[in-house]
């Protein structure tokens, strides 16, 4: 998954990021936009191709452990994406690794998420 990522400060959707935010910041704000596409949240419409664009920027740019655990489930039930199980097991092994690293806390989903 690392190996398309960019260092520059847009993301896959064109978006400039502000270079005088935080890495965390970012990261959590790129992993927050995809999981409100995810989950059709804050007003946006489910759109599981664009969730994961965001998803894979906060992953591979970031390290975000949440945003490589969306991108195995995405991968897994090929949503917004071609499924593609040995993908997404990797996704989930590198977001059970960051989780455990010093990496950044493990973000919180609403209590109120709708189910899958």
């Amino acid at each position: 998954l690392k190996q398309a990522a960019a260092t520059n400060n847009t993301n896959s959707n064109g978006t400039i990021l502000d270079a005088s935010v935080s890495d965390k910041q970012t990261a959590n704000a790129l992993f927050n936009l995809g999981w409100m596409l995810f989950y059709g949240m804050g007003g946006c419409v489910v759109n599981f191709k664009k969730s994961y664009a965001y998803f894979y920027d906060a992953a591979t740019k970031y390290d975000h452990p949440m945003a490589y655990y969306y991108l195995g489930l995405q991968l897994r039930d090929g949503k917004g994406v071609d499924k593609n199980l040995l993908a997404a097991h990797d996704a989930f092994q590198t977001s059970m690794a960051l989780v455990g690293s010093d990496n950044m806390a493990e973000p919180k989903p609403a209590a109120d998420a709708p189910a899958q």
